[in-house]
């Protein structure tokens, strides 16, 4: 019996770890309209985010879990991660610098350019209590 419950434990672990690494790759072009573009990432890993730069909360994995390749048309992009959970958000932009929220739509983080630029944002959802890691998240991509 504690066997069985031992490979249940791994296979569980297992589970868990790939969720939370894996990566989910978008393409978009400015003007993708009204609707948001979402996809399902996991908070939380074992970095803190703020050792990746000052003002970030929460607890990151080591990769990123979404990576956004942007074309830009002078206009905004907005990144938002809504779930049940105290999360935060930190990204990396095309620019090299970090941008990290926590809270701005209740417990849910928002990063915003207003005239957002070209290329690849890493996105990396973060777990600010020990109840979020590992819970799922929309991360949404609107304009």
């Amino acid at each position: 019996m504690l066997t069985r419950l031992s490979a249940l434990a791994a296979l569980c672990t297992v589970a868990l770890a790939s969720a939370a690494s894996a990566q989910e790759y978008v393409e978009l072009t400015g003007g993708f309209g009204p609707d948001s573009h979402n996809v399902t990432a996991y908070a939380g890993g074992d970095i803190d985010a703020s050792t990746i730069a000052g003002g970030c909360v929460g607890m990151v994995g080591e990769s990123d879990q979404v990576t956004l390749s942007f074309t830009a048309y002078g206009g905004p992009l907005i990144i938002t991660a809504y779930s049940e959970a105290d999360t935060s958000l930190v990204v990396n932009g095309p620019d090299g610098r970090w941008y990290c929220n926590d809270d701005t739509e209740g417990l849910n983080p928002q990063v915003r350019w207003n005239r957002a630029q070209s290329g690849v944002y890493n996105v990396r959802v973060g777990a600010v209590s020990s109840s979020a890691q590992g819970v799922p998240v929309v991360v949404a991509f609107m304009e």
